[in-house]
């Protein structure tokens, strides 16, 4: 029944999840030592979409297809020492690194999959505003597990960068493959 109220949304969460993280202490950099003058820094590193169908089995006992559009997104936070640079490389020294790949799963509601600038577009939105609090609690546990000092994570209002994500080719990727439940 179609009718100027009933709006149907593209895209309906069905769930968010940590699907990859590191942690890493730098060399020579020990947590427990007090004196080390830090700074950091907060990363979004852009990420991977994956639409797909995939049979699925109702409450009542019937086949669908559902199909669904994932998003996985990497945020990274890192503590560099201040004003110190490796002299190899001129780059700043990392102290430590926390990197999760967060995942956003989302019903399609639509006939066709999403565009590629579509994609992009709910991906560098709604995916991070949805993801962010999972990304900020994940990152502030994680910083007190290390013994590193806690730093207010900002709300969302990050977009992502360029650069993809490592080991992994594309800042965007699309693909479509049926999955039997």
């Amino acid at each position: 029944m179609a009718g100027e109220n009933n709006i149907v949304l593209q895209y309906a969460l069905r769930e968010i999840y940590l699907r990859e993280s590191h942690t890493k202490l730098g060399l020579d950099f020990d947590p427990t030592i007090g004196g080390n003058e830090l700074t950091g820094e907060f990363r979004v590193l852009g990420g991977e979409t994956e639409c797909r169908t995939q049979d699925a089995i109702t409450p009542d006992g019937t086949k669908q297809m559902l199909r669904t559009c994932v998003f996985t997104t990497r945020f990274e936070f890192r503590y560099l020492r201040a004003g110190q640079l490796d002299p190899a490389t001129k780059e700043p020294i990392v102290a430590a690194e926390i990197t999760a790949d967060i995942t956003t799963d989302y019903q399609c509601n639509t006939p066709d999959f999403p565009d590629e600038a579509n994609l992009l577009k709910w991906g560098q939105s709604n995916v991070l505003l949805h993801a962010w609090p999972y990304w900020r609690e994940f990152c502030h546990s994680t910083l007190l597990r290390m013994r590193l000092p806690v730093t207010l994570i900002p709300l969302v209002g990050m977009l992502p960068q360029e650069t993809p994500l490592p080991e992994k080719p594309g800042t965007t990727k699309r693909r479509s493959k049926k999955i039997a439940s």
